[in-house]
């Protein structure tokens, strides 16, 4: 039983990766052949003088096998899901649950996004490692795959032995607190993130100011550092991704060895930007639901737009949108056109009419029969009858390196909210979320007659501002499904055009989804998105 319990110990030391190398423990001779089974090793009687007996000091290695680069544990996402998270009140209990479990899985919304777990010690500067990555992208085959580690700020530093320190194993009960006297005035400094602690001998004042300065600071230790990388279902890197980022900030919430409260913040160090996650809070409660869906609140820096206003350039683009959507008289329907400051995006606002004439988006075709034809006239077509989109010909302008954001302004008939350009009202309560250390406030509408539930089971209880959808052929990706890093720029544009903070969208792909996009200071933007687990296990590779 002992050394079951040991094994089991050990096990989940290494499966938790926290920086721990080694595991260092004192044992009487009698014990030394138990321990040495275990898989220790005995380094030398100890300096360190506990009654009569002699004591040894043993170690062993815990440090994950750097040749093996398999075994990592994945988890499949589905970002900016678009499902309802209450489930049928007409229900027992035990029957809602259920439920609630088949309806998410049956929806198939948001976008599915593959999250790799990988050792403190990942080096992607190392050619191998980044070959790795992209090896791992190309199987899992999805939009895009998250690999995420724990930044250097973030790891505990190793222990240091000196004839006053020593490295033992923590007692189970005493992780989470920060400290605790000793006897003779030892001080034990415990890391929340780790099974050791740290013996310090000390006297006095000086151990209570210790003891009083590490309570401190693991009081106000609400924020973890992981390092954040985004590689497509071709192998392509890419800086910025929103629901990766969201399925992995869903993944560590639910599986960090701390109580997930209101005010737990996760900052990702990706290689342009920090992109900063908390679990969304509506009123004194956060959005998780039975161990595999929650709903997060990202702050991502949002981006600017440049006007394209050369005549050459918009032309080269209507001609591109023509080609690719089979759609003319484009210019008649084209409301404006710019591209992302950092050159990533091509920006194309559309009428609502042009914007419903493109076949193959997943919206609600209830109350819109008049904007399903490709504006030649009046003439309505079916969707056997809509052309296919051209997703080559997107690639024909070289003004933008990623995707192509195509969107409209909603209709009543779609879903609106108070700032819609009917300019109807509907009234809201206030939903509080942390964002960076402030709180915001977000929007929830009651339901409303003007609002509908379309094919993807969207939630009528949350009315939207705008509609989009995203094609990145340039990186493998003809259309994607939900677009979370698109909002940075779709948020603050609509709520310009709004002249609110809060401002709501729902990318009308096939799989579709909702994202609510809230402006902060200091160019920010919160986008607020449910997270759903739909499957993990543990690479082969």
């Amino acid at each position: 039983l002992a050394s079951a319990m040991l094994q089991n110990y050990i096990s989940a030391i290494k499966e938790r990766d926290d920086g721990v190398e080694q595991v260092v423990l004192m044992a009487k001779a009698h014990l030394l052949g138990f321990y040495v089974q275990s898989g220790f090793t005995v380094t030398k009687p100890s300096d360190i003088v506990l009654g009569k007996d002699l004591w040894y000091e043993l170690e062993m290695d815990v440090r994950l096998d750097k040749t093996r680069l398999k075994g990592y544990p994945y988890y499949v996402v589905d970002g900016f899901a678009a499902t309802n998270l209450q489930p049928p009140q007409t229900q027992s209990p035990s029957l809602q649950t259920q439920t609630h479990q088949q309806i998410m899985m049956k929806t198939g919304s948001g976008n599915p996004a593959a999250v790799v777990l990988l050792p403190s010690d990942f080096d992607v500067s190392l050619e191998s490692t980044v070959d790795y990555m992209k090896v791992i992208a190309r199987e899992f085959n999805l939009s895009e795959t998250a690999f995420v580690w724990r930044h250097p700020s973030d790891v505990p530093k190793k222990v240091r032995k000196t004839s006053n320190t020593s490295a033992m194993l923590s007692d189970e009960r005493s992780i989470g607190s920060s400290t605790s006297l000793g006897a003779a005035g030892d001080v034990v400094l415990v890391d929340p993130n780790t099974t050791m602690t740290t013996t310090t001998t000390t006297t006095g004042s000086a151990a209570a100011d210790m003891d009083n300065k590490a309570t401190q600071n693991q009081r106000n230790k609400q924020q973890y550092d992981y390092n954040i990388r985004f590689v497509t279902g071709n192998g392509t890197e890419i800086d910025l991704c929103g629901h990766a980022t969201l399925a992995a900030a869903s993944v560590l919430f639910q599986t960090l060895p701390v109580k997930i409260k209101n005010d737990v913040c996760l900052r990702f160090h990706a290689k342009r930007d920090v992109l900063i996650a908390r679990p969304h809070v509506e009123g004194s409660k956060s959005w998780i639901r039975n161990g595999r869906s929650m709903k997060v609140t990202l702050n991502f820096p949002q981006k600017a737009l440049q006007d394209i206003a050369e005549a050459s350039e918009r032309k080269l683009i209507l001609s591109m949108l023509k080609r690719a959507f089979g759609l003319v008289d484009m210019a008649e329907h084209v409301i404006y056109i710019g591209v992302a400051e950092d050159q990533s995006d091509l920006f194309v606002h559309l009428t609502n009419e042009a914007f419903h004439s493109i076949s193959g988006g997943g919206y609600s075709r209830r109350g819109i029969s008049s904007c399903h034809h490709h504006l030649k006239g009046n003439a309505a077509t079916t969707d056997s009858e809509q052309q296919l989109i051209n997703y080559n010909a997107l690639t024909e302008f070289e003004g933008y390196t990623r995707g192509v954001i195509i969107c409209c302004r909603a209709t009543t008939k779609e879903g609106t909210s108070s700032s819609s350009s009917t300019g109807t009202k509907t009234s809201t309560t206030a939903t509080t979320s942390l964002v960076d250390g402030g709180a915001i406030t977000t929007p929830v509408s009651n339901k409303s007659d003007n609002h509908h539930t379309n094919d993807h089971d969207f939630d009528p209880n949350v009315p939207v501002d705008f509609l989009s959808r995203f094609f990145a052929p340039k990186i493998g990706i003809n259309e994607d499904h939900v677009t979370g890093s698109a909002h940075c720029i779709l948020g603050p544009y609509f709520s310009s055009k709004t002249g609110q903070d809060y401002v709501c969208g729902k990318q009308v792909s096939k799989r579709g989804g909702i994202v609510e996009c809230i402006l902060q200071e200091e160019d920010r933007i919160a986008i607020i998105g449910t997270a759903v687990t739909t499957m993990s296990g543990s690479l082969s590779i």
